[in-house]
């Protein structure tokens, strides 16, 4: 009977090593430009159906993403999306950043209710007002950032475009991540979470590599066919596995339980530095 116990106490040991080791899906980042395609460097997670990508350049990591996913873009308006980022290629997530952030006078985050996010069954076509707040973490402390002075050189956008489709991008100055170039972040790690409640932001130097207290767990994306370097001419517009929302009705409201908090993890190879 020991000797059962034991031998499962190792395999189960073993598996827990196997799982901790396993590698995170690896993003390469090309360099920032003006006319950057997210089509064409795209990585696409079905569950939330976000289709995103990363790039950089001699100062900033950026993030896009975009998605006509219903019950995503109310999360992203009522919760904001959280971006964590491990520089020492671990899942610790010490420095993060929310956006966007919509706030009261007071001060408190402001939480729309669904029927004040539509109108006539469509979304609003002003569901994502301009707002200058970002919370940054890092060195320890949380922080709430104006983009308005914006003295740290963040860049922030989010919105719907014409047909619906929510466009976010975000910029992260390395220096904030405590490095001076891209050499300085060969072992960056990021996640990408869209809570499904605004009591979810985690804190500071916490284990992200489990999913506790986050239902759903890990939902990590795949590569989108025809895209990462791949042949973008095999890849359409529209998100793999969507008809494309555009401007059709929302879906009828399900009375089952709430959705899954998203959180993709991404090991990033960033670009070079380029001659100035």
């Amino acid at each position: 009977m020991k000797s059962m116990k034991a031998s499962t106490i190792a395999v189960l040991v073993c598996l827990w090593a196997a799982m901790a080791c396993t590698k995170l899906p690896l993003v390469n980042a090309p360099r920032e430009k003006t006319d950057i395609s997210l089509v064409q460097n795209a990585r696409y997670d079905a569950g939330s159906k976000i289709r995103y990508m990363l790039s950089n350049d001699n100062t900033h990591l950026y993030l896009r993403f975009d998605t006509d996913n219903y019950g995503t873009i109310m999360r992203i308006r009522k919760f904001g999306a959280i971006l964590h980022f491990d520089v020492e290629g671990k899942k610790k997530a010490p420095y993060w950043l929310k956006y966007p952030v919509y706030e009261n006078e007071n001060g408190t985050q402001m939480v729309l209710s669904d029927d004040d996010m539509i109108q006539g069954g469509y979304l609003s076509p002003n569901l994502f007002p301009p707002t200058t707040t970002v919370y940054w973490h890092g060195n320890a402390e949380t922080r709430v950032v104006d983009l308005g002075i914006n003295a740290e050189g963040f860049v922030c956008s989010v919105g719907l475009d014409s047909v619906s489709v929510l466009e976010y991008r975000v910029g992260i100055p390395f220096q904030l991540l405590g490095a001076q170039r891209p050499e300085d972040l060969s072992n960056l790690n990021v996640l990408l979470e869209i809570p499904v409640s605004a009591g979810e932001d985690k804190p500071s130097g916490s284990d992200m590599s489990s999913t506790g207290g986050v239902p759903g767990g890990n939902s990590m994306g795949s590569t989108m066919p025809g895209a990462n370097n791949g042949n973008p001419n095999g890849m359409s517009n529209n998100m793999p596995g969507m008809g494309g929302m555009g401007n059709s009705p929302m879906p009828a409201r399900s009375s089952s339980s709430g959705p899954s908090a998203t959180r993709i993890w991404m090991q990033v190879k960033l670009s070079p530095s380029a001659a100035q």
